[in-house]
């Protein structure tokens, strides 16, 4: 039994171990089940992540490379490859340098292998620009970042990311380029290159801000061309060019180091000289650019020359703004051109006083335009060899408070200069209608009157309008009103010409009669008899007067005449200051005359008790008081 018994026991045991044995084992069988489930997601997870990998860098727009601390390949993307254009035996295991440089920036072979990159130098921060040429030769800009990786073993690397942004810093480069161009374009002046009046001022500025700091003095040279219109219609306008040309660079030549130099209108110039001493050094600058330009120079096969007049200026101290002393440097310039041209004048003490005059004068002038202060005389024109009235015209005066009476050659340049011209025009229209209306109201209906029509006035908005609307008003016969156009100032610019012949025009399609005023002493004469639709013209004063004592004058007025008889036109003739003159101006056939001979001008009372004492006093003309056949023109 006990045998049995230990058998069984034994047994027992056997089972019950073969049971833990299996149970063991079947857990390690599960667990290793289970690891080797996660081995393989694991596994899937790395070729997965693998994939994406490959995928985005061989997919990558970037080149991506990797490189020893010394600068060798050890890896690179498809992208790097095709980038540069070399295929991976020609790039693993080399230093970019080697390659990739333009043959101009390639380095040394000891500079390469000298090279090494510092991961702690902030250099490598950020995005560099690099020119690189690839395998085929061609140029292009590498946009390059720079990074670093610890490898487990503590191995560092460089990563550099490459990209192609040639297309990008060209563009950059046009935009630039462009940018630049406007930029000079809008200093600049586009014919002679030098720097125009607003990078002038921005400069005279600066220096003067430096001088009132300094406390130096600034000096100002404003250049004008004489006779600059002629130059152009002599030669032609590129003459004329070549004219400007000429003179930026011979102040280019005599220029000083820290000088500037621009052109600031047509044929006006300007030279700022910092730091000078006084007026006598600038005045002395100016004389030195009068001589040099003096001297003819070569264009086309021609010998051309210039003149020049010069004002000049010296910046008060601490003056801050460029204004004042542009305008000091202007007014200098405006006295040489009255009185001569040619010279250098300086912006002196006693210019200085005469510039405050001339400012006072041109704020009563101002007050005397816009507040009745002017009055209007009327002076007779006569037919000398019938005696018979053919009316009058309206002549400005400025009763001064101080001054007196002051004729149109004492106001009238200031008048034009303050843009007043074309309003005392309008005034003196006014005043000549006004005369009309009351010598129709005396019985004298076909009398003629007539006034001055300055450029200004002529293009004046309100001009023909309000003469169009004051003769339809009163209605006055437009063919007993004469607008005198000046020969001398019409003419002068070439631009507004034609506007003033469009309004001429239409003003003697409505019926008014148009004269040239002061003819025959201007630079072109008869030619303009041709452009305009006109009525008649008047003889200069300076002209008629001569007619006794210059067989110039006597020539010439004779030939205006046959010339106008010719062409249909009526000739007056303003300067019969003598009945000699008259009678002589007469001779040559000019009948219609105005002057001293005949009268002095006149209030408008007075001109109505002229012209009846006129015809009381010259029993053979009363019969002609009311004749209706009137010449053309006044």
């Amino acid at each position: 039994m006990s045998i049995e018994l230990f058998s069984q026991t034994t047994l027992a045991l056997i089972c019950g171990a073969l049971i833990m044995l299996f149970l063991a084992t079947a857990g390690q069988l599960r667990s290793a089940r289970k690891a080797l489930a996660n081995s393989r997601a694991t596994l899937v997870e790395i070729e997965r992540k693998s994939y994406f990998n490959d995928l985005v860098i061989d997919s990558a727009n970037d080149g991506l490379v990797v490189q020893s601390l010394d600068g060798l390949v050890l890896w690179a993307n498809p992208t790097y490859f095709a980038l540069h254009g070399r295929s991976p035996k020609e790039i693993i295991g080399r230093n970019p340098l080697s390659y990739c440089m333009p043959i101009d920036e390639m380095p040394s072979a000891e500079e390469i292998a000298a090279f090494r990159y510092e991961p702690e130098n902030p250099n490598y921060g950020g995005l560099h620009l690099r020119r690189n040429q690839r395998g085929d030769g061609s140029l292009f800009w590498n946009q390059m970042s720079v990074s670093f990786r610890t490898a487990p073993d503590g191995t560092q690397h460089a990563i550099v990311v490459c990209r192609d942004v040639t297309e990008q810093v060209e563009n950059e480069e046009k935009l630039r380029k462009t940018t630049a161009q406007l930029t000079f374009s809008a200093t600049h002046d586009a014919l002679t290159s030098i720097p125009n009046r607003k990078s002038l001022v921005t400069a005279a500025t600066q220096e003067l801000c430096r001088a009132a700091h300094l406390g130096t003095r600034v000096g100002l040279l404003q250049i004008d061309v004489d006779f600059f219109k002629e130059i152009n219609e002599v030669n032609g306008h590129l003459a004329g060019d070549a004219t400007l040309v000429h003179i930026s660079q011979t102040l280019k030549r005599l220029a000083r180091s820290g000088d500037h130099i621009a052109r600031v209108g047509g044929d006006e110039f300007i030279l700022l000289r910092p730091d000078v001493q006084g007026l006598p050094e600038i005045q002395e600058a100016g004389e030195e650019i009068a001589r040099a330009l003096e001297a003819p120079f070569e264009w086309n096969n021609l010998q051309l020359m210039c003149k020049v007049s010069i004002g000049v200026a010296l910046s008060q101290a601490g003056a801050r703004e460029p204004e004042e002393l542009i305008q000091h440097s202007d007014f200098a310039l405006s006295e040489v051109k009255r009185t001569g041209r040619g010279r250098v004048a300086a912006y002196d003490e006693a210019l200085h006083l005469h510039h405050l005059h001339i400012a006072k004068r041109g704020v009563e002038l101002s007050e005397a335009v816009f507040d009745g202060g002017l009055s209007f005389l009327h002076q007779p024109v006569i037919k000398w060899d019938t005696q018979q009235v053919l009316g009058f015209e309206t002549l400005v005066r400025w009763d001064h408070p101080t001054d007196g009476v002051l004729r149109p050659s004492e106001f009238l340049p200031l008048a034009a200069s303050l843009g007043l011209q074309g309003n005392i025009d309008i005034a003196a229209m006014e005043a000549g209608l006004a005369l009309k209306m009351r010598l129709s109201a005396a019985g004298f209906r076909n009398k003629i009157v007539s006034f001055n029509a300055s450029a200004e006035g002529l293009l004046h908005p309100d001009y023909a309008p309000k003469l169009q609307a004051l003769v339809a008003r009163n209605a006055i016969e437009p063919e007993h009103v004469t607008v005198e156009v000046l020969e001398a100032t019409m003419f002068n610019d070439k631009m507004a010409m034609p506007r003033q012949a469009d309004i001429i025009t239409e003003l003697r399609r409505n019926g008014f009669l148009i004269v040239l005023d002061d003819f025959g002493v201007g630079p072109v004469g008869l030619a303009h008899l041709a452009e305009l639709n006109l009525s008649g013209v008047k003889i200069d004063q300076s002209l008629a007067s001569k007619v006794l004592v210059d067989k110039a004058s006597s020539r010439i007025v004779a030939t205006v005449v046959e010339l106008c008889a010719d062409l249909g036109l009526d000739v007056i003739a303003n300067g019969a200051e003598t009945p000699e003159i008259a009678q002589e101006l007469a001779r040559l056939g000019c009948h219609i005359l105005q002057g001293h001979s005949v009268e002095r001008p006149m209030t408008a009372e007075d001109a109505i008790r002229w012209v009846h004492q006129f015809y009381l006093s010259r029993p053979s003309a009363v019969t002609r008081q009311h004749d209706d056949t009137l010449p053309q023109a006044l």
